[in-house]
């Protein structure tokens, strides 16, 4: 993982900071784990420039807390609770069934690892403590 041209975290970590992105490197390529609507609300992202994969993971980390979503993303509320509708709405993102969301965490976290790298988790453990 350290050797991995996304990488650009400290040289020394802990096994607690690198418990997430490792275990995605480890299922890098299994793009069977991804939902097709994942692969859709994915595909918005890159043609439209949004941040309909980051809304999601957040909102998921965050217990479906809209404080914390908000405050994780530096977004204002009605922003969250649009991107929320829209995720449901536009997407079928199935937010409301909570026995899919184990699934949903982890195809939107290995679309995110793709795109944004193995930082992109180190940073969110920073924003948690």
């Amino acid at each position: 993982l350290m050797r991995d041209e996304r990488f650009h975290g400290e040289r020394v970590c802990s096994a607690a900071q690198l418990r997430t992105p490792l275990l995605l490197k480890n299922l890098e390529g299994r793009g069977g784990l991804i939902s097709i609507e994942l692969r859709r609300l994915a595909a918005h992202d890159r043609e439209k420039n949004t941040q309909y994969c980051e809304t999601l993971y957040y909102y998921l980390i965050c217990c479906r807390s809209l404080k914390k979503t908000c405050d994780a993303l530096y977004t204002h509320r009605n922003t969250v609770l649009y991107r929320i509708r829209r995720l449901q709405e536009d997407f079928d993102i199935p937010l409301d069934d909570p026995s899919l969301h184990a699934d949903l965490l982890l195809g939107v976290s290995l679309i995110l690892f793709e795109t944004k790298g193995p930082d992109f988790f180190l940073h969110t453990q920073k924003n948690e403590a």
